[in-house]
């Protein structure tokens, strides 16, 4: 969205209050007008809708027992830590930082751990492989039986980021995770004229607790030793009937 310069005169006390709120949502003052003019005026600025989404995964992971939500982060981003259930029980790290380009919102899922175990790194990357293939499958499943919509958004193919829009070919092929030494990535689209905030929100929260629940049940069963896929399956269907 274009942006014009101009000139504001405000009162002493008005622009006391502005920098009180810029102080404490840690934005510009240009920033802050522009979105209290644009919340005003009913204009949908790419930072208002993140500022409402981040705000609304914040207070539900704050609900959440086995998370500790990190404060200080950027507008556009949420982060989390979780413990994994593996011997020293590592922390891992969740971030969603959400960008927008024309109609479509992503978010872009980091998840690391400050691990230097090679022997970790190459278990988590086991991990991932094997959960792109169970979304995947069961992706296809649905559209083939016309079940009703996941409670997980569809992640994108890795080979599609960094397109604009999405085509009918971005979404059912594995992989959907990328890994760049350090961190496991994917990414989500949303069409922000036909999802709301919250629905935003509720997708990508289920997509935090489905991936974190799995990590731990892939290293309780002897890391992702026989038995993991069936209950991998059980608990994609726990979490289709809760949200039903």
């Amino acid at each position: 969205m274009s942006k014009s310069i101009i000139s504001l005169v405000l009162s002493n006390a008005t622009v006391s209050k502005v920098d009180r709120e810029c102080a404490r949502t840690g934005k510009s003052r240009s920033q802050l007008i522009d979105d209290l003019l644009a919340r005003h005026y009913g204009i949908d600025l790419p930072s208002i809708r993140f500022s409402e989404i981040v705000g609304m995964l914040n207070e539900r992971m704050a609900m959440l027992h086995t998370v500790s939500v990190l404060q200080d982060v950027a507008d556009n981003a949420v982060e989390f830590r979780t413990a994994l259930t593996y011997r020293y029980q590592p922390k891992i790290l969740f971030q969603i930082q959400f960008s927008m380009s024309e109609q479509w919102l992503t978010a872009t899922l980091r998840i690391s751990t400050r691990t230097t175990s090679s022997a970790l790194l190459s278990l988590l990357k086991d991990f991932f492989m094997r959960l792109d293939n169970m979304e995947v499958l069961k992706l296809h499943m649905a559209r083939r039986e016309g079940m009703a919509k996941s409670p997980l958004p569809e992640a994108m193919t890795v080979e599609s980021w960094g397109r604009v829009k999405s085509m009918p070919s971005d979404l059912g092929r594995a992989p959907v995770t990328a890994f760049d030494g350090t961190r496991f990535i994917r990414q989500y689209r949303f069409n922000a004229l036909e999802t709301t905030s919250e629905e935003v929100a509720d997708l990508l929260l289920n997509t935090c607790k489905w991936i974190n629940r799995s990590l731990n049940l892939y290293f309780g069963r002897e890391e992702g030793g026989p038995g993991f896929e069936p209950s991998l399956e059980k608990l994609y269907f726990e979490l289709m009937k809760a949200n039903r």
